[in-house]
């Protein structure tokens, strides 16, 4: 009975609410009016529904990226399909166990680098840890005109992980090194006769042997979670010769213009301040990749030639990532200025600042450019084809000077190309780009350390 009475005062409520106004003589209020439900498929906030029309500047843009992303998307195929295999085959990491114990503590592995004015340079690198915070790397390889040995033992997690130490060594042997003389001038044909290697009208490719032995070591200080404090030094000798490959520099260039051409002795030592919040935007991105973030850099070191002047060197590294969408996409800038105290034609011009190569103007041969003051600027788009895959469109802008008060937008040389990094969760694989430049050529790199790294000033070829 009860369960009766309960089932009519249920069904009675909805009609009274529903009868009030009307009892009261009222009209309906907005609120308890009801508009009609549209028919099905036209609910509002759908998206699949067609749109009211699309502008004419929008229709023109996507009609004319539409060859240059099939040129794209036909490019990337050979490469996504080799990711598809190693996810699918597990290859990375079937290789690895391989050439890694259990532990991963010991390691050998090959190596290959190539930079289309180098030539390719195969090796083999050993990778050992005596402990969690320790780790050492040596490596040797060789190539059709280069020779190199190097080993890098780094230590890290002292004094509540806030220093870390690093100690180089290596030997190094190019049988065929590149020189276009001087300044920013275009290249020439080479001249009949001996000219001055700072003449400002004249660059031509020539070739000499370059040997260098340095060693080098840098201390890093972590100050905050993002500032640091580097010291690094570095002791070299370096000699020099002439080229089976011609022509020779010394027939093109008078020697009484290439400082101490034979050989040199050079000391370094500097101190650099570092402001770093680079790093990745989640952490489902792999830990080399470099998403948000800044990064803000200014050093100072005095460097003495044995036999030659001692003279300051200085410069600046700023850079600034922008995250414009998942995956990431990223939008990357990046700004550098190194100079040295002393004329440039006081020291051995492999001591002058130079552009050019994998790092900097990658649209122009390696160190194609040399003088006192260097500058250069890059703008890139980033973007991921994969987790453990990435790549990036980028223009690089930039000129050497003979003095910071000749700086100029004169005369800037422009490169330009696209770049894919391979990475693993933890560490970079690969980085490849192909550039070139408003004066023309094609470039290819293959290396192993990203490009948004700073080299430390004592490794520097």
């Amino acid at each position: 009975m009860r369960s009766v009475v309960l089932a009519l005062v249920l069904a009675a409520v909805p009609a009274r609410a529903q009868s009030e106004p009307e009892q009261r003589g009222e009209e309906p209020s907005e609120a308890t009016a009801v508009e009609e439900a549209p028919p099905p498929g036209a609910e509002s906030g759908r998206l699949d529904q067609p749109s009211d029309g699309e502008s004419a500047a929008r229709t023109a843009g996507r009609t004319l990226l539409f060859v240059p992303r099939g040129v794209l998307e036909l490019a990337m195929a050979p490469i996504r399909g080799s990711i598809w295999a190693n996810e699918r085959y597990h290859i990375a990491a079937r290789v690895g166990s391989l050439l890694f114990n259990d532990a991963r503590t010991f390691g050998v592995y090959p190596l290959v680098f190539f930079e289309s004015t180098q030539g390719v340079l195969v090796g083999a690198q050993l990778e050992t840890g005596f402990s969690r915070h320790d780790r050492l790397k040596l490596f040797a390889g060789v190539g059709p005109s280069r020779y190199r040995v190097d080993g890098k033992f780094r230590s890290t997690g002292h004094f509540d992980d806030h220093v870390a130490f690093t100690v180089y060594g290596e030997y190094d042997r190019q049988p065929n090194a590149r020189f276009y003389g001087i300044g920013n001038a275009d290249e020439v044909d080479t001249p009949l006769m001996p000219v001055d290697a700072f003449d400002e009208d004249i660059a031509t490719l020539t070739y000499y042997e370059d040997r260098l032995a340095r060693a080098a070591g840098i201390v890093d200080v972590r100050m905050s979670p993002a500032t640091y404090i580097s010291a690094a030094g570095a002791i070299a000798h370096r000699g020099r010769d002439e080229s089976s490959r011609g022509p020779s520099t010394e027939a093109v260039f008078e020697p009484a213009t290439l400082v101490d051409f034979d050989s040199y002795r050079a000391g370094y030592g500097e101190l650099e301040l570092r402001y770093d919040t680079r790093g990745p935007a989640s952490t489902w991105q792999p830990r080399m990749v470099t998403s948000k973030g800044s990064l803000a850099a200014a050093y100072g070191g005095l460097e003495t030639v044995e036999p030659g002047p001692t003279f300051w060197r200085y410069g600046v590294d700023l850079q600034h990532y922008i995250l414009i969408g998942s995956g990431p996409r990223v939008i990357a800038g990046r700004f550098e200025v190194e100079g040295i105290s002393a004329a440039s034609d006081e020291v051995p011009f492999t001591e002058l600042p130079a552009l050019g190569g994998r790092a900097w103007l990658r649209g122009y041969p390696l160190d194609r450019f040399r003088d006192r003051v260097a500058v250069a600027g890059t703008a890139e788009y980033q973007w991921d084809l994969s987790r453990e895959l990435y790549a990036s469109l980028f223009v690089d802008v930039g000129r050497v000077y003979p003095a910071l008060d000749d700086l100029t937008f004169d005369d800037l040389r422009c490169g330009y190309g696209i770049a894919l990094e391979g990475h693993s969760h933890r560490s970079l694989l690969a980085r490849v780009s192909i550039a070139s430049s408003i004066d023309g050529g094609v470039f290819f790199n293959l290396y192993l350390d990203p490009i948004s790294e700073i080299e430390p000033r004592v490794r520097r070829r």
